[in-house]
């Protein structure tokens, strides 16, 4: 019972049905590379293909694209490179970082498992 706009710098969420006004979460990929060697991601063209939208990103150095599907597990969420980022740092480790920005009034909180998050609104 979500709904996902798509804006240029980022996703945003509201709550499908009941007052939309309730709560809001927006979420945007501000960066990306390896430990050290983070760097700002470009401006974005939105595509959207059926249940896919990408934010195609490009610079003078990488071809970026995150991509989104929505089918019946949810909204999942995914990045394509054309090559492995490029660095400035000597010694790269293999695991590349994003950094991802969220606004609006919830937070996240991560899962058992550690590889999942809840957003929750905050309580005053």
């Amino acid at each position: 019972n979500l709904r996902t706009y798509f804006t240029p710098t980022g996703i945003r969420v509201i709550p499908r049905t009941g007052d939309p006004l309730t709560w809001q979460w927006g979420l945007t990929l501000t960066g990306y590379g390896y430990s050290g060697g983070v760097r700002l991601v470009a401006a974005a063209e939105l595509v959207a293909d059926g249940n896919r939208i990408e934010y195609h990103r490009e610079d003078s150095t990488q071809d970026l694209i995150e991509w989104y599907v929505n089918d019946d597990r949810g909204l999942e969420q995914g990045f394509t490179f054309n090559a492995p980022p490029q660095s400035e740092v000597p010694n790269p480790k293999s695991e590349i970082i994003f950094h991802l920005s969220s606004d609006h009034c919830l937070f996240g909180s991560w899962q058992g498992d550690e590889k999942s998050i809840i957003f929750l609104e905050a309580k005053s």
